[in-house]
């Protein structure tokens, strides 16, 4: 997968919240995305883990759905993320 903000390759991993004891002013730990004047709305808790992808160059952070499972390209074996059609590897793809 590239990066949507620099084109560069991103780096399959997972993106988890471990040893976290509270955010200021949001009273229950987490990673929360808050929508300009509306509620705040959970990302990921603590001890949950999501895939997610890293751009090494630019920083920037994609994170899989809640329900997404991983899966493996039927090709190369490379873990896929749910929703990626194009394996990140050797890009083989599960559309004809």
């Amino acid at each position: 997968m590239n990066c949507p903000t620099c084109s560069n390759k991103m780096i399959t991993g997972t993106l988890a919240l471990n040893g976290v004891s509270g955010i200021r002013g949001l009273g229950v730990p987490g990673l929360f995305f808050i929508r300009e004047q509306q509620d705040r709305l959970c990302i990921l808790a603590v001890a949950q883990a999501r895939i997610a992808y890293c751009c090494e160059e630019c920083g920037t952070v994609i994170i899989s759905g809640r329900d997404a499972t991983e899966s493996h390209c039927l090709d190369c074996g490379e873990a896929m993320a749910a929703g990626i059609t194009v394996c990140p590897k050797c890009g083989w793809t599960y559309k004809q």
